[in-house]
């Protein structure tokens, strides 16, 4: 028993030496306008073609909220197997270059995050920084799986950078 004891506080003590917050980024370059791009990023009418919960996917429902002047406009989702699965991204702020977001992912604290564009006039093509600063709760074992944190939510960020980029590359 008493060993069990000592192991639970290592193992707390442990927790407290990894980060309470994890970023996570993708990049990925897109061939086309910069507005077709910022449009598809800053409207969450248009999340719905490239987000990686999107309502084309059988195992997700999907919720858009929008508000005509685009902050506060949410787009949430649950995957239909497991309810207690959720999330939503809110938009916070618009910038000519940035849309910031308010993420609530299921088990993790509020985090902001953000979708940038870079451009340089001598490329023919934009930049996509997705950005999620992910708050991890303080239990021990919540920070343990922050540890795994980028290798869990980066390929989904990876998964919608493509998608955006196929969506806003075709000619249409």
């Amino acid at each position: 028993m008493v060993g069990l004891v000592v192991l639970a506080i290592i193992f707390a003590l442990f927790s407290l030496l990894i980060p309470s917050t994890v970023k996570v980024t993708r990049v990925v370059e897109v061939y086309a306008p910069k507005e077709k791009v910022y449009e598809a990023i800053s409207n969450v009418n248009k999340w719905k073609q490239w987000m990686p919960w999107s309502a084309a996917d059988s195992l997700f429902t999907v919720r858009v909220d929008s508000t005509p002047n685009k902050i506060n406009s949410s787009y949430a989702w649950n995957v239909k197997s497991n309810l207690s699965k959720k999330g939503k991204i809110t938009i916070k702020k618009l910038t000519a270059d940035e849309v910031a977001t308010e993420n609530e992912l299921t088990g993790y604290n509020l985090s902001p995050g953000s979708l940038k564009l870079y451009t340089n006039p001598k490329a023919q093509f934009v930049l996509v920084e997705w950005r999620m600063n992910v708050h991890i709760k303080w239990y021990p074992w919540a920070k343990l799986k922050g540890i795994v944190l980028d290798k869990i939510y980066g390929p989904v960020l990876e998964d919608g950078l493509e998608r955006l980029k196929t969506y806003c590359e075709n000619k249409q």
